[in-house]
């Protein structure tokens, strides 16, 4: 890409992809790359940063990475940050990202400007009866958030098959300080879910009154390319 009245040496590569694939077993794999900095030395509209997204699709898993570096568009704050998605059919699957988000509720002595790292995990199983059985869990400290303090929350959902989307039926969002305290937090329940809100293969389900059992997130190396296991992988 350049501009009409650049010379043919000044151009600049804004998008560029590749492909693999092989029909016969359904597998493929590739990437892409979209430069908004290149797009910007041309356009002047404002937009920065890069983006990176590479998938694996074979027979028996598929995984989807996508990083983001200072990406930003119409004046959004510039986000950082990395997502891993994997799966295996029939099994289950999950999701591991860090990014640095605007949060617009940051809580008390938080800044409404600037950004804050946001980790979170996600993981999907498929039970012997078929249902979908998914748990997520999320995390926030530092950036917009003040000092010591993190947020913490949870969701859970079920299918009643692998024909339906999961129902969330259990909610929970909390702002602890930094004993461990919680400065404030709620949760929900479904009345319409007769067993446990969460599934027990996930591990304890962080509390809305106390850090005793929070999801531990410096278990998770978020800066890989390794899937985050989940049960039955």
């Amino acid at each position: 890409m350049k501009r009409a009245a650049d010379p043919d040496t000044a151009f600049v590569v804004v998008y560029s992809a590749t492909l693999e694939r092989d029909p016969s077993i359904h597998d493929g794999s590739g990437n892409a790359t979209l430069d908004l900095d290149a797009l910007n030395s041309v356009t002047g509209d404002g937009a920065t940063g890069k983006l990176v997204v590479s998938f694996d699709a074979e027979p028996t898993s598929k995984k989807v990475i996508a990083t983001m570096t200072n990406l930003s568009n119409n004046g959004e704050r510039p986000r950082t940050g990395k997502y891993v998605f994997f799966k295996e059919p029939g099994k289950g699957g999950s999701l591991k990202f860090v990014d640095t988000l605007a949060l617009g509720c940051a809580g008390p002595g938080g800044s409404s400007t600037g950004t804050t790292p946001v980790s979170a995990v996600a993981r999907i199983v498929v039970t012997a009866s078929g249902e979908i059985h998914f748990r997520a869990d999320a995390g926030a400290t530092g950036g917009q958030v003040a000092a010591g303090d993190k947020w913490e929350g949870v969701t859970c959902a079920q299918s009643v098959d692998r024909r339906h989307h999961p129902s969330e039926n259990f909610w929970m969002m909390k702002l602890e300080d930094s004993t461990g305290a919680t400065v404030q937090g709620s949760s929900r329940q479904s009345s319409g879910v007769t067993a446990a809100a969460c599934d027990a293969v996930f591990g304890t389900v962080p509390a809305v009154d106390n850090a005793a059992t929070d999801f531990d997130f410096s278990t998770v190396d978020f800066t890989t390319d390794d899937p985050l296991p989940f049960p039955g992988m």
